[in-house]
């Protein structure tokens, strides 16, 4: 059976929550309800759970606290601008073609064991596919409009426009919250968004992602 890590990235630098990662959500910080739904899924062992972080402050707070292995990244995978896919790339050069990884970021605290577990188990139907967790929008894309000089709305449409919600297709967007692929698969693709990708829905609260303050708010009250 192939070998299954899961990744968590977890840089110190944010702008629209400081420290995001390590603050405050009900009684610990918010990182730790992605390391104990990982731990409590019962799919990979604690030392193949790897946080990576630039942070030394993190990696002692979660060493002091939680049983996973915490790697500090390379300066250089942890500017602004460092895609995701070149921390992944560099996280997995060490492992064999056939390891299977899961990404969940640390931002989404209301993933729960169960949802990794089923969204796994979508992935060993067919280890050729990524998978892809994902939820359904509140609002059809077709209400969404850019915003031009002088506050012009371009392009919008609304109920008067002969517009029947009713009438439209169910949209999702992925939540940030599970992708899995395996090694050969990813550096393959460079990406978790293929043709053969494969959509795990979860719900709306489930998906939460903490990106501010209210964002925080919002986790806190469904807790």
């Amino acid at each position: 059976m192939a070998e299954l890590i899961c990744i968590i990235p977890a840089r110190a630098g944010s702008k629209g929550l400081i420290n995001k990662n390590i603050q405050n959500l009900g009684d610990r910080p918010l990182i730790f309800y992605t390391i104990d739904a990982i731990i409590e899924s019962g799919l990979c062992e604690n030392k193949n759970i790897l946080v990576s972080t630039d942070s030394i402050e993190y990696k002692n707070l979660i060493e002091c606290n939680r049983d996973v292995s915490v790697l500090i990244r390379d300066e250089k995978l942890a500017e602004d601008d460092t895609p995701t896919s070149a921390v992944l790339l560099d996280m997995l050069r060490k492992y064999d073609d056939t390891t299977e990884f899961m990404l969940c970021q640390p931002t989404s605290p209301l993933r729960t064991s169960k949802n990794i577990q089923e969204a796994y188990a979508l992935f060993l139907e067919d280890k050729t596919r990524p998978v892809v967790s994902i939820t359904k929008s509140a609002k059809p894309y077709e209400l969404f409009t850019e915003l031009g000089d002088n506050n012009k709305l371009l392009d919008i449409i609304g109920c008067d426009k002969n517009y029947r919600r009713q009438d439209k297709k169910d949209m999702y967007y992925p939540n940030g919250a599970i992708y899995i692929s395996t090694k050969k698969q990813y550096i393959q693709d460079v990406s978790f968004f293929t043709q053969n990708t494969a959509g795990y829905i979860m719900s709306k609260k489930e998906s939460i992602d903490i990106d501010d303050k209210y964002d925080l708010i919002e986790a806190s009250a469904y807790l």
